[in-house]
C-alpha cells in the first residue's frame, strides 16, 4: 500500500484552515480505497507542540508539506518552511504547497513572504484563496494531482505477500538460488548501478519551453486534459501572442548558431490565440528561416465572450434572455463604458490575440474610439487570476455592485467568474452574420532542415511527444502523422509557415 504523509503548517490562529485540509485526507481515502493509497495528515498538535519532532517529520517522512498563510509568517512557521525547502533540494521531497489568503496580499509581511518564496523556491509560486471553501477546493485539486503522479512510485504488489505453505516453499527455493549465485547476482547489480549512473550523468531530458497567453493554455487544459503548468520537463512563460512569437525566431537563430546541438537540450512551443501576421514573416526574419520552418498545428477556435454586469444590460437595451449580441451592440457596450466613469472596463494586454480580435470588430469610421480602451486610466488589464480580488470586490453584495464589462473569450476570463458565488454578470457571445467571432487556437514550433533529406525538416522528440499527448493525431492527416511521429515534416518548397492540419 502507498502511504502518503502530509504535514499542515501555519499560524496557530488558522486552526479552521488546517482542520479543513486535514479533512481532505478523509475524503480522499474513501476515493482511493480500492487503489491501495492511504493518506495521513499531521499538524503540530500531533507532536505535542514539540518543534524538533515535527521538523524531523518534515525532513524525513512527509511527502507533502502544506503551508497556510494569512499575510503573516511566524518564526516557527518560517523554520518549518526553510526545513522543507532544504530537504526538497537534497532529496527532491517533500512536495511544498503554499496557500495565502487573498485579502492579505497587500499586507506589509507579504512582501517579506514573497521574497522568501522567490529566494527559496525560484520560479515556484503560492496559490491564493478567498475563503475556506476555496482553500478546500484548491488544496484538494493539488493533492489529487500529486497522488495521481506518485501513487505507483512505491506501491507494494499484494502478490508478494506470504500465502501459506506454497509461498514459504517458494521463498526457500528462491533463497537457495540466491545463495548459489550470489557472485553472479552481485556482478549484475554492480553492472546495473554503473549503467544507471552513466545514463544519469550523460542523459539530460530535453526541456520544452512553452510561451503564450492564457487562452491556448486554458483551451488545452479544458479540451485536451493537459495542464501546461504541470507538464513534465517543461517551463511555461505567460506572454501575449505577439510577444510569444519571438520565441520561434530565438529557436531558429539558436539552431543556426550551434548547428542543431541545442535541439537535443531544449525546444520551444508558442501557444498563440492569433495567426502569425506579416510583420513577423518579413524579409528580415525570412533570412533566419533559411534552415528552418515555422510549423502550425491548429487546435480549434475560441469564441469572443463579453462578460457584462447585470446592472448595465438595461442601460444598453440588452435583454437578460439573450445569449449573444451583434457587433453593433458590442460597440454600444464599449461606448457606454467610455462615457461613464463609474463603469470598470477590463481588457487583456495590448499584444494579446484576444484584444487584437476585438480591435478588428471596430472600423475607423466608428464613433467609438477603440484605442481609448488601451488607456489604463479608463481600463484595467486582467489575466486568469490577477484581478480576482478586485472583481470580487465589485461583486461584493455589501459594498460592491459596481458595473463592469470584461472583454474576454470562452477560454480566457478572470478565474473568479467561475468561482464567484454572487455571479452578477451576464455572458454574451459576439456574432457576425450569425457566426461566432472566434480566435484561432494555434500551436507553433520550429522544424529544422535535415541536410541528409532536404525534402523534410526535423521536429524534436519532445514536441512530437506533446502533440501526441494532446491527441493531435485526431486532427492530422494519417500520412502526415506517420511522418511526424518519426520526427519530420515535408518542407513544401519556400513556404515559411507549414500547417500540419
Amino acid at each position: 500500500m502507498k502511504k502518503i504523509k502530509i504535514f499542515v503548517a501555519g499560524s496557530t490562529e488558522l486552526k479552521e484552515e488546517r482542520n479543513c485540509i486535514k479533512l481532505i485526507a478523509n475524503d480522499l481515502n474513501s476515493v482511493y480505497r480500492s487503489s491501495n493509497v492511504f493518506i495521513v495528515s499531521h499538524t503540530y498538535e500531533h507532536f505535542n507542540d514539540n518543534q524538533d519532532e515535527y521538523n524531523n517529520f518534515i525532513e524525513s517522512e512527509a511527502d507533502i508539506v502544506i503551508f497556510v498563510l494569512d499575510g503573516y509568517i511566524g518564526s516557527e512557521t518560517e523554520k518549518e518552511f526553510l526545513k522543507a525547502i532544504e530537504s526538497n533540494k537534497k532529496t527532491n521531497r517533500p512536495e511544498i504547497m503554499l496557500f495565502v489568503h487573498g485579502s492579505s496580499e497587500s499586507s506589509p509581511d507579504m512582501k517579506y513572504i514573497q521574497g522568501l518564496i522567490k529566494a527559496s523556491m525560484g520560479s515556484k509560486y503560492y496559490v491564493d484563496y478567498s475563503d475556506i471553501d476555496d482553500l478546500e477546493s484548491k488544496a484538494k485539486e493539488r493533492i489529487l494531482r500529486y497522488i495521481d503522479n506518485h501513487k505507483q512510485d512505491t506501491m507494494i504488489d499484494d502478490s508478494s505477500v506470504s500465502r501459506g505453505k506454497e509461498t514459504v516453499c517458494g521463498n526457500r527455493n528462491t533463497n537457495n538460488w540466491i545463495s548459489r549465485n550470489r557472485t553472479l547476482l552481485l556482478l549484475c547489480i554492480i553492472a546495473l548501478l554503473t549503467g544507471t549512473l552513466i545514463w544519469r550523468l550523460f542523459y539530460v531530458p530535453e526541456l520544452l519551453i512553452f510561451a503564450g497567453g492564457g487562452s491556448v493554455k486554458n483551451y488545452i487544459e479544458q479540451t485536451r486534459g493537459i495542464d501546461i503548468l504541470d507538464y513534465p520537463h517543461s517551463i511555461y512563460a505567460n506572454l501575449a501572442s505577439g510577444s510569444a512569437w519571438a520565441l520561434l525566431t530565438e529557436d531558429a537563430t539558436r539552431f543556426q548558431e550551434d548547428r542543431g546541438r541545442s535541439q537535443e537540450q531544449f525546444s520551444s512551443i508558442c501557444l498563440s490565440a492569433d495567426d502569425i501576421d506579416s510583420t513577423f514573416t518579413n524579409e528580415k526574419n525570412k533570412g533566419i528561416y533559411e534552415n528552418a520552418r515555422i510549423i502550425r498545428y491548429k487546435l480549434g477556435n475560441d469564441p469572443l465572450v463579453v462578460y457584462v454586469h447585470n446592472g448595465i444590460l438595461s442601460e444598453v437595451h440588452i435583454s437578460k434572455e439573450m445569449s449573444s449580441i451583434c457587433i453593433d451592440s458590442l460597440k454600444s457596450l464599449v461606448k457606454y463604458a467610455l462615457t461613464n466613469n463609474n463603469v470598470r472596463l477590463f481588457t487583456t494586454s495590448k499584444t494579446s490575440g484576444t484584444l487584437r480580435l476585438y480591435q478588428s470588430c471596430f472600423e475607423s469610421r466608428d464613433s467609438v474610439d477603440f484605442e481609448r480602451l488601451l488607456d489604463l486610466k479608463r481600463s484595467f488589464l486582467f489575466y486568469k487570476q490577477s484581478n480576482e480580488a478586485y472583481i470580487n470586490a465589485l461583486d461584493d453584495a455589501n459594498g460592491g455592485n459596481k458595473p463592469y464589462i470584461i472583454l474576454g473569450s470562452e477560454f480566457y476570463y478572470p478565474l473568479c467568474l467561475n468561482n464567484s458565488k454572487i455571479k452578477q454578470y451576464h455572458k454574451l457571445y459576439i456574432k457576425r452574420d450569425d457566426d461566432n467571432v472566434s480566435k484561432p487556437m494555434n500551436v507553433y514550433f520550429v522544424g529544422k532542415y535535415d541536410a541528409k533529406n532536404p525534402e523534410f525538416c526535423t521536429v524534436s522528440k519532445s514536441v512530437v511527444r506533446f502533440l501526441s499527448d494532446i491527441n493531435a493525431e485526431n486532427d492530422v492527416d494519417k500520412d502526415v502523422w506517420e511522418e511526424l511521429i518519426h520526427g519530420k515534416v515535408k518542407t513544401e518548397g519556400v513556404k515559411l509557415i507549414l500547417s500540419i492540419n
